[in-house]
């Protein structure tokens, strides 16, 4: 609590006795009202301060008496370390029969609380000291009375927290020490105590029309308030029409909130249209209240559109889908496509725009109003969509044999390369010779390696990776031993066989189950996967090229991977700077290096990710994958399912660290899944042989979920036409190019579709 001492506390006031020497002498103050009855042992007619007290002096004294300031060198006191250093100190002294008095005036506000009231003294005789407070509820001096030698050594303290009113109309307190009949005391100085309260809170903010049915009031809350008094009023009304709105009790937050709404409180509710002012103040313990009222605000009610959340802006599906939120009390809107109205009364929250307008492939705003009893609200922000449309135009006449595994990625020159494996073992390569290729002339399609026509050779397990431009083609070979190559071309583009140079990485007389490739820390691995569970259990291996282009076998190295024996490895990625890979058997697993540069089996660990509860028995296969979301995940078809999959932390170590998402649709016996990051979300295509077709799919939101109503999907062409079983997908200038065989056509045709 605050201490308040008076400026220049004593006043030099002393009456003409002769036996006081030093003191500076003041004129005597009025005459002032008798003593009353209720104080005994002193006389009637007795002469006290008036009341009210003189509001414009610090002090006032009796006509009779003596008030004298001594200084802290006085000779004759006590050496006592409680006043040694004491600069002055007053006496009041009284003649016999007569009263001595002085009076002291702080100023503490009119809204501030006195609690205690001090008075220390340096000089004791024994005797009655009388200290009073103005009492401005009661009108008159408040009176108290101390036996001086029964309180000796202790300050004389009254009030303590009397809870009456003791502020003049202009903010002060007074205090009188009064003596009688020849009693004398040295006072050091006189002290008040008081507590004031809080100022009311700072701001208030109500909502300016961004809700219909309700003002929302917030202001900051106060730890001390017990309750809050909200007072509103019109704006046109006059200054002093405040009513009360209502009370509330704090809530345990930063902010407390209070709606006002079109049905609370009762009798109070807010009018759609009307404009309204609001205050709050604090009410603290004991009825009090803060100084003062917050500042106003002002709010109103009225109708607010609904909110575009989500638009499709070349999107997989058909149409332009977009999702949008009401504001409350709100359910029902128009919607309109370039400021034409084109659903009027509409009561959903999401909308599939299949008018053939939409189907242009060029940008369309859409707008929302929203419909309510008093009418309709403005338009919403716009939103832009476009509906994703595809290039099917380029059939590519590969040699006669059906391809089985495809790759694809975009050269240097923006230039679309894609590898694949045939029905026949041959390794082949399709090289674009512009970045848009519009024909069969656009491209070089030729063999890499593989067997003499009419001869069957086994090749498999392809992957690519695209090293500072240059296609870098991975793949297996079956012959009495098992061989991992790779291939680079020498010429650019490459136009058949001797265009490109082809090394072993790796030779071993056990079978390889496929090869998984990626770049990480700026350097070419590859995961090799085996079955052969008689030899060293850890049947995989990850291979390190040592160099930024490798072009032949000692270019590599490599060390066995940590895992079951009977499981397979896929989906090589790069997480937090460490070689990382997904395995499976009857469930699934991230293995992850503790190094980035790991020297063996010790340098892995291996962590359980399938969830049982949530996909059951989880054997994944046609693993891709990609950064997205800022984060590598993955993709897989499991059993009739395309899952995907992205951690939750940078480095993700246990099941939880890891989340599962299902479109939510029937791919039956489908494979070749692939997976990119677009719009900063999941695209991934899947074949579905029910449908015999591609689908490509994406979330709609940032966060993917399960569920069909989360994702956008679609297929690239109508049904009808038998394609997709291998396909293949990557970016070019930030759309989505897919390569695939064609089922229903000529044996080995491939289809080159581009997303515009």
């Amino acid at each position: 609590m605050p201490r308040i001492i008076p400026l220049l506390f004593l006043l030099l006031l002393v009456s003409c006795a002769a036996n006081h020497e030093g003191p500076e002498v003041a004129s005597p103050a009025e005459p002032s009202v008798q003593l009353e009855s209720a104080m005994p042992g002193l006389p009637v007619g007795l002469d006290l301060p008036d009341f009210p007290p003189p509001e414009g002096t610090l002090r006032g004294a009796s006509a009779g008496g003596s008030i004298k300031r001594l200084a802290d060198q006085f000779s004759e006191k006590s050496q006592n370390a409680f006043y040694q250093n004491a600069e002055a100190y007053m006496l009041l002294e009284s003649q016999p029969g007569e009263s001595s008095w002085a009076t002291y005036s702080f100023n503490i506000g009119a809204l501030a609380d006195v609690t205690m009231a001090l008075a220390r003294r340096v000089q004791n005789e024994a005797g009655q000291l009388y200290m009073g407070v103005a009492n401005y509820e009661t009108e008159r001096w408040e009176w108290y009375s101390f036996a001086t030698a029964q309180e000796e050594g202790h300050p004389f303290q009254l009030l303590d927290n009397s809870g009456q009113r003791y502020n003049s109309p202009l903010g002060n307190a007074h205090i009188a020490l009064l003596t009688y009949d020849g009693f004398n005391i040295g006072i050091e100085d006189v002290e008040l105590y008081t507590t004031n309260p809080p100022d009311p809170p700072g701001w208030i903010h109500a909502s300016d029309g961004t809700q219909y049915d309700r003002i929302i009031i917030t202001w900051p809350n106060d730890d001390s308030a017990e309750l809050y008094e909200i007072e509103y009023k019109l704006e046109t009304d006059a200054a002093d029409e405040w009513v009360i709105l209502d009370s509330v009790f704090p809530t345990a937050t930063p902010e407390q909130v209070y709606i006002h709404s079109d049905i609370n409180p009762p009798s109070h509710e807010a009018m759609f249209g009307l404009i309204y002012q609001y205050r709050v103040r604090s009410v603290y313990t004991g009825g009090g209240t803060s100084q003062s009222w917050s500042p106003l605000d002002t709010g109103f009610r009225t109708a607010i559109p609904p909110v575009i959340t989500e638009i499709g802006y070349r999107m997989p599906g058909s149409g332009i889908e977009f999702e949008w939120e009401y504001p409350s009390g709100i359910d029902v809107c128009n919607i309109y496509r370039d400021g034409v109205r084109i659903e009027q009364d509409f009561s959903g929250d999401d909308y599939k725009d299949n008018d053939p307008a939409v189907e242009d492939g060029q940008e369309h705003v859409y707008t929302l109003q929203a419909v309510v009893t008093e009418g309709t609200s403005g338009q919403s922000e716009p939103a832009t969509g476009r509906k994703l449309l595809w290039d099917m135009s380029l059939a590519l006449a590969t040699p006669d044999y059906t391809k089985r595994e495809l790759a694809i990625t975009i050269l240097d020159g923006n230039l679309p390369f894609a590898a694949f494996i045939n029905s026949v073992g041959q390794v082949g390569f399709a090289w674009a010779t512009v970045p848009y290729p519009a024909g069969q002339q656009d491209w070089q399609i030729g063999t890499i390696f593989g067997p003499e026509t009419g001869e069957i050779d086994e090749h498999y397990g392809l992957s690519l990776l695209n090293i500072a431009g240059v296609p870098y083609v991975f793949f297996c070979e079956e012959l009495d031993e098992y061989n991992v190559y790779c291939a680079s071309p020498n010429s650019s583009p490459a136009a058949d066989a001797d265009d490109w140079d082809v090394h072993k990485v790796w030779e071993q007389p056990f079978y390889l189950t496929g090869s998984s490739a990626s770049m990480i820390n700026g350097k070419a691995h590859v995961l090799i996967t085996g079955l052969e569970v008689d030899m060293d259990p850890n049947n995989s291996f990850l291979f390190r090229s040592a160099v930024l282009f490798p072009d032949e076998t000692v270019d590599w190295s490599h060390v066995p991977v940590a895992m079951d024996p009977n499981g397979t490895g896929a989906g090589l990625m790069e997480v937090a700077s460490l070689p990382s890979f997904i395995s499976y058997t009857d469930n699934l697993r991230f293995n992850v290096a503790t190094s980035g540069e790991p020297g063996g089996t010790a340098d892995f660990t291996s962590h359980y990710i399938g969830d049982q509860g949530f996909v059951g028995a989880t054997f994944g296969f046609d693993f891709s994958t990609a950064v997205v979301l800022g984060t590598p995940s993955f993709a897989y078809k499991r059993s009739n399912s395309l899952v995907f999959a992205f951690p939750l932390t940078f480095h993700p170590m246990q099941e939880t660290d890891w989340f599962f998402a299902r479109p939510g649709f029937s791919l039956l016996h489908g494979s070749e899944t692939s997976l990119v990051g677009y719009r900063g979300r999941p695209l991934m295509t899947c074949y579905s042989e029910d449908a015999k077709q591609i689908f490509i799919v994406s979330a709609r939101d940032d966060f993917p979920i399960d569920g069909a109503a989360n994702w956008y999907t679609g297929a690239p062409r109508d049904p009808g036409v038998e394609y997709g079983m291998s396909n293949a997908m990557t970016l070019q200038d930030g759309l989505p190019v897919v390569i695939s065989t064609v089922e229903g056509a000529i044996p080995g045709e491939l289809q080159f579709y581009r997303g515009y």
